[in-house]
Protein backbone atom coordinates (compact mmCIF):
# COMPACT_ATOMS: atom_id res chain seq x y z
CA UNK A 1 0.00 0.00 0.00
CA UNK A 2 1.50 3.22 -0.97
CA UNK A 3 2.28 6.19 1.44
CA UNK A 4 -0.39 8.90 0.57
CA UNK A 5 1.30 12.33 -0.54
CA UNK A 6 0.90 15.11 1.29
CA UNK A 7 -1.42 18.12 -0.50
CA UNK A 8 -0.01 20.71 2.44
CA UNK A 9 2.24 23.75 0.78
CA UNK A 10 5.43 24.32 2.79
CA UNK A 11 4.59 27.67 4.55
CA UNK A 12 5.80 30.74 2.92
CA UNK A 13 9.45 32.22 3.99
CA UNK A 14 8.91 35.57 4.46
CA UNK A 15 12.44 37.87 3.57
CA UNK A 16 13.16 40.66 6.23
CA UNK A 17 13.12 44.02 4.60
CA UNK A 18 16.86 44.98 3.90
CA UNK A 19 18.04 47.63 6.38
CA UNK A 20 19.26 50.67 4.78
CA UNK A 21 23.30 51.42 4.85
CA UNK A 22 24.33 53.71 7.38
CA UNK A 23 25.94 57.08 5.82
CA UNK A 24 26.92 59.26 8.16
CA UNK A 25 26.39 62.61 6.92
CA UNK A 26 22.74 61.36 5.88
CA UNK A 27 22.45 60.78 9.68
CA UNK A 28 23.98 63.88 10.47
CA UNK A 29 21.33 65.96 8.13
CA UNK A 30 18.43 64.25 9.78
CA UNK A 31 18.75 65.60 13.32
CA UNK A 32 15.81 68.42 13.77
CA UNK A 33 17.49 71.83 12.85
CA UNK A 34 15.72 73.44 16.64
CA UNK A 35 17.43 70.66 18.18
CA UNK A 36 20.59 71.66 16.42
CA UNK A 37 20.22 75.07 17.23
CA UNK A 38 19.48 74.32 20.71
CA UNK A 39 22.67 72.03 20.96
CA UNK A 40 24.72 74.77 19.67
CA UNK A 41 23.72 76.83 22.31
CA UNK A 42 24.92 74.63 24.72
CA UNK A 43 28.17 74.24 23.57
CA UNK A 44 28.60 77.78 23.49
CA UNK A 45 27.17 78.00 26.90
CA UNK A 46 30.50 75.53 27.89
CA UNK A 47 32.66 77.57 26.20
CA UNK A 48 31.51 80.51 28.25
CA UNK A 49 31.85 78.35 31.32
CA UNK A 50 35.40 77.70 30.90
CA UNK A 51 36.41 80.93 29.93
CA UNK A 52 34.84 82.55 33.20
CA UNK A 53 36.56 79.61 34.83
CA UNK A 54 40.03 80.60 32.87
CA UNK A 55 39.65 84.18 33.91
CA UNK A 56 38.77 83.49 37.72
CA UNK A 57 41.94 82.14 38.15
CA UNK A 58 43.36 86.01 37.70
CA UNK A 59 43.31 85.98 41.82
CA UNK A 60 45.36 82.83 42.21
CA UNK A 61 47.30 84.83 39.38
CA UNK A 62 47.19 81.83 37.16
CA UNK A 63 44.64 83.42 34.41
CA UNK A 64 46.19 82.03 31.14
CA UNK A 65 44.90 85.01 28.93
CA UNK A 66 45.95 83.88 25.49
CA UNK A 67 44.31 80.79 26.66
CA UNK A 68 41.17 82.59 26.82
CA UNK A 69 41.43 84.48 23.33
CA UNK A 70 41.61 80.70 21.87
CA UNK A 71 38.82 79.24 23.60
CA UNK A 72 36.66 82.30 22.13
CA UNK A 73 38.20 81.07 18.90
CA UNK A 74 37.28 77.38 19.42
CA UNK A 75 33.76 78.45 20.66
CA UNK A 76 33.16 80.36 17.10
CA UNK A 77 34.37 77.25 14.99
CA UNK A 78 32.66 74.73 17.11
CA UNK A 79 29.07 76.69 18.50
CA UNK A 80 27.48 76.32 14.92
CA UNK A 81 23.76 74.29 14.28
CA UNK A 82 26.14 72.11 11.09
CA UNK A 83 28.73 71.23 13.84
CA UNK A 84 26.08 70.25 16.68
CA UNK A 85 24.45 67.77 14.38
CA UNK A 86 27.95 65.80 14.20
CA UNK A 87 28.04 66.26 18.02
CA UNK A 88 24.88 64.89 18.08
CA UNK A 89 25.36 61.95 15.69
CA UNK A 90 28.27 61.15 17.73
CA UNK A 91 26.16 61.18 21.03
CA UNK A 92 28.67 63.09 22.99
CA UNK A 93 27.61 66.25 25.01
CA UNK A 94 30.34 69.89 25.13
CA UNK A 95 30.42 68.59 28.68
CA UNK A 96 34.23 67.50 28.17
CA UNK A 97 35.25 71.22 27.57
CA UNK A 98 34.94 71.71 31.32
CA UNK A 99 35.90 68.11 32.64
CA UNK A 100 37.94 68.45 35.71
CA UNK A 101 41.59 66.56 35.67
CA UNK A 102 42.00 64.85 39.04
CA UNK A 103 40.03 64.87 42.32
CA UNK A 104 40.71 68.96 42.53
CA UNK A 105 37.64 70.97 41.44
CA UNK A 106 39.31 74.15 41.17
CA UNK A 107 42.42 72.48 39.27
CA UNK A 108 42.94 72.31 35.17
CA UNK A 109 40.03 71.53 33.37
CA UNK A 110 40.40 69.34 29.89
CA UNK A 111 43.58 70.09 28.03
CA UNK A 112 42.90 73.13 25.65
CA UNK A 113 44.92 71.27 22.68
CA UNK A 114 42.67 68.61 23.48
CA UNK A 115 39.57 70.88 22.42
CA UNK A 116 41.36 72.43 19.44
CA UNK A 117 42.07 67.97 18.26
CA UNK A 118 38.43 67.91 18.89
CA UNK A 119 37.21 70.73 16.95
CA UNK A 120 39.31 69.60 14.21
CA UNK A 121 37.68 66.17 14.37
CA UNK A 122 34.16 67.50 14.60
CA UNK A 123 34.42 69.79 11.52
CA UNK A 124 36.18 66.70 9.62
CA UNK A 125 33.61 64.58 10.20
CA UNK A 126 31.00 67.67 9.07
CA UNK A 127 32.68 67.74 5.67
CA UNK A 128 33.47 71.58 6.18
CA UNK A 129 37.32 70.38 6.09
CA UNK A 130 39.46 67.44 5.89
CA UNK A 131 40.88 66.12 8.93
CA UNK A 132 43.65 69.53 9.60
CA UNK A 133 45.75 68.87 12.60
CA UNK A 134 49.03 67.33 11.76
CA UNK A 135 48.79 65.13 15.07
CA UNK A 136 45.67 64.19 14.58
CA UNK A 137 46.47 62.73 11.19
CA UNK A 138 49.85 61.16 12.26
CA UNK A 139 47.72 58.95 15.03
CA UNK A 140 44.74 58.36 13.67
CA UNK A 141 46.23 57.10 10.27
CA UNK A 142 48.73 55.26 12.60
CA UNK A 143 46.22 53.71 14.70
CA UNK A 144 44.09 52.27 10.93
CA UNK A 145 47.24 51.08 9.86
CA UNK A 146 47.84 49.13 13.09
CA UNK A 147 44.35 48.01 13.30
CA UNK A 148 44.61 46.81 9.45
CA UNK A 149 47.84 44.81 10.61
CA UNK A 150 46.36 43.30 13.38
CA UNK A 151 49.17 45.27 15.45
CA UNK A 152 48.83 46.45 19.11
CA UNK A 153 48.70 50.58 19.21
CA UNK A 154 50.09 51.39 22.40
CA UNK A 155 50.78 54.57 24.50
CA UNK A 156 54.40 54.39 23.53
CA UNK A 157 53.35 54.05 19.75
CA UNK A 158 51.12 57.29 19.55
CA UNK A 159 54.42 58.78 21.02
CA UNK A 160 56.53 57.44 18.00
CA UNK A 161 53.80 59.09 15.95
CA UNK A 162 53.97 62.11 17.25
CA UNK A 163 57.32 62.77 16.95
CA UNK A 164 59.99 60.91 14.62
CA UNK A 165 62.75 62.18 17.09
CA UNK A 166 61.55 59.30 19.41
CA UNK A 167 63.19 55.78 18.89
CA UNK A 168 61.34 52.78 19.96
CA UNK A 169 61.94 48.67 20.31
CA UNK A 170 59.22 47.68 18.97
CA UNK A 171 59.09 46.47 15.73
CA UNK A 172 55.83 47.51 14.71
CA UNK A 173 56.81 50.92 14.83
CA UNK A 174 58.13 50.55 11.31
CA UNK A 175 54.27 50.80 10.17
CA UNK A 176 53.85 54.69 11.78
CA UNK A 177 53.03 58.01 10.16
CA UNK A 178 54.96 59.82 11.44
CA UNK A 179 55.04 63.65 12.36
CA UNK A 180 57.92 66.04 13.36
CA UNK A 181 57.54 67.94 16.60
CA UNK A 182 60.52 67.80 19.31
CA UNK A 183 60.59 64.95 21.52
CA UNK A 184 59.98 67.41 24.18
CA UNK A 185 56.53 68.13 23.43
CA UNK A 186 55.41 64.52 21.75
CA UNK A 187 54.08 63.79 25.20
CA UNK A 188 51.45 66.41 25.18
CA UNK A 189 50.94 66.38 21.74
CA UNK A 190 50.27 62.72 21.63
CA UNK A 191 48.06 62.76 25.12
CA UNK A 192 45.83 65.47 23.66
CA UNK A 193 45.28 63.76 20.58
CA UNK A 194 44.05 60.34 22.25
CA UNK A 195 42.11 62.44 24.68
CA UNK A 196 39.73 64.29 22.28
CA UNK A 197 39.42 61.00 20.24
CA UNK A 198 37.91 59.44 23.10
CA UNK A 199 35.75 62.42 24.29
CA UNK A 200 34.07 62.04 20.95
CA UNK A 201 33.97 58.21 21.58
CA UNK A 202 35.90 57.36 18.19
CA UNK A 203 38.30 55.26 20.22
CA UNK A 204 38.69 52.81 23.35
CA UNK A 205 41.60 52.51 25.44
CA UNK A 206 41.12 48.76 26.14
CA UNK A 207 44.38 49.05 28.35
CA UNK A 208 45.07 51.21 31.79
CA UNK A 209 45.46 54.84 32.10
CA UNK A 210 49.80 54.26 32.62
CA UNK A 211 49.80 51.80 29.62
CA UNK A 212 47.06 52.72 27.54
CA UNK A 213 46.09 50.32 24.36
CA UNK A 214 43.76 52.12 21.83
CA UNK A 215 41.32 50.83 19.23
CA UNK A 216 38.53 52.05 17.15
CA UNK A 217 34.50 51.78 18.46
CA UNK A 218 33.40 49.31 17.14
CA UNK A 219 30.77 52.14 15.67
CA UNK A 220 29.42 53.27 12.92
CA UNK A 221 30.66 56.99 13.78
CA UNK A 222 33.98 55.97 14.16
CA UNK A 223 33.69 53.78 10.76
CA UNK A 224 32.85 57.24 9.10
CA UNK A 225 35.67 58.71 10.74
CA UNK A 226 38.25 56.04 9.37
CA UNK A 227 36.64 56.23 6.21
CA UNK A 228 38.05 60.32 5.93
CA UNK A 229 41.40 59.11 7.07
CA UNK A 230 41.57 57.97 3.49
CA UNK A 231 41.95 61.58 2.08
CA UNK A 232 44.84 62.66 4.32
Amino acid sequence: MSKKQSNATPAATTSKPEQAAYIFADAVKAHPDDQAQAFALAIGAAFDERVAFEISRTASGSADMPKVKKLNNYRAKLALPSLAKVMMELGKTPAFINATQGKDTGGDRFNIYAIDKAVDIVRALSGVQKLDNKHNIAIAKSMQIFEDAGATFTAEMALCAASDKIRSQDPNAKLLRRHTVAKATAGTQASSTLNALMALGLIINTGTKRAGTYVFAKTNQAQAFKELLTAV
